[in-house]
Order: C-alpha cells, then sequence, then structure tokens
C-alpha cells in the first residue's frame, strides 16, 4: 500500500515538473518510432540502442536507492535523459511492441541479492531479442535464452510487468 501511494505521489509530482516539455519530448519519441518502423525487423533493436546512446542517456536508480521503485512515462525519461531500467523497457515497448507477435516488460529475479530488474523481450518462433537499459543483448532462439541472457545461471525466475501476444486465429 505504501508502495503504491509513493507511486501515485511521486509519479504525479514528476509528471508536473516535466510538464512544459512534455510536447517536445513526445514529438521526439514520435519521430524515433516512425524512423524504426521503416527499418527491417533485424535492425529495430539495434538502432533504438543507438538512439539510447546518441544521446547520452544515462541510467539513475529512483529515490532511496530503487527502494521506492516508480516507472516513469517514456517521454518523462527522454526529458530527464535519464531512468532506471524500467524506464529503459518502457521505451523499448513504446517503439518495438508493434513490431513483434509477442513483446513484454519482464522484472527478472537472480540469486545472490541481487535487486530484480526489468527488460523488453520480444520475438516469436525462434527469433527473440532482448533489451537491457540503453543496451540490445542480442539476438536469441527462445524466449526462455533471452529472458535469461541478463543473470544467466543466477536466474531465479521473472514476472511479466506488462505483455502483449499476438492470438492465434
Amino acid at each position: 500500500m505504501v508502495v503504491r501511494i509513493w507511486n501515485l505521489f511521486w509519479g504525479s509530482l514528476e509528471t508536473l515538473f516535466y510538464l512544459r516539455r512534455r510536447r517536445n519530448a513526445k514529438t521526439e519519441l514520435q519521430r524515433m518510432r516512425d524512423y524504426i518502423k521503416k527499418l527491417p525487423r533485424i535492425l529495430k533493436p539495434s538502432r533504438l540502442e543507438e538512439w539510447y546512446k546518441k544521446r547520452e542517456m544515462t541510467w539513475r536508480a529512483d529515490p532511496l536507492g530503487g527502494w521506492l521503485d516508480f516507472t516513469s512515462k517514456p517521454w518523462v525519461t527522454v526529458t530527464k535523459n535519464k531512468g532506471d531500467c524500467d524506464d529503459f523497457a518502457e521505451i523499448a515497448w513504446y517503439a518495438l511492441k508493434d513490431d513483434y507477435d509477442n513483446a513484454s516488460i519482464i522484472a527478472i529475479a537472480a540469486a545472490g541479492g541481487k535487486e530484480p530488474h526489468a527488460v523488453f523481450v520480444a520475438g516469436a518462433g525462434s527469433a527473440w531479442i532482448v533489451m537491457s537499459n540503453t543496451d540490445f543483448l542480442g539476438q536469441l532462439d527462445t524466449r526462455d535464452k533471452a529472458i535469461r541472457r541478463f543473470f544467466g545461471d543466477k536466474t531465479l525466475g521473472w514476472i511479466e510487468l506488462k505483455s502483449k501476444q499476438k492470438r492465434g486465429g
């Protein structure tokens, strides 16, 4: 309950603070997405990675070392030019979800006391991608391998925070 109240409070405060820059950030996001949509699927994740790096977007933990985690709207992350793993996963979701049959933002838990980590995973059949923060971590042949790409053998499990799946028809 405390975390939900914090998310509402901090997210609202952050949105109000950056509201005057909203139009420019949303325009930039739309241009980036329009550019990526024109590319062959295999190039899309690496072009998003280049966009992050060209902008010099940086990783930053949420307040109190991430203890009170919240996810910023993509336009707020662009305005701040920084965010944590779930913020970058939201931008990847915005830019890439429509290009894949299956797309998810996944929180991965690892052994050894490591903090959970959010990634964007998408694909179908034998072509799956994973993006973590500002990095495209490669194309893998199964969804499971894509998810385990970040923590490897230390992966304990994961949950989907957001997902889109093509329905059979």
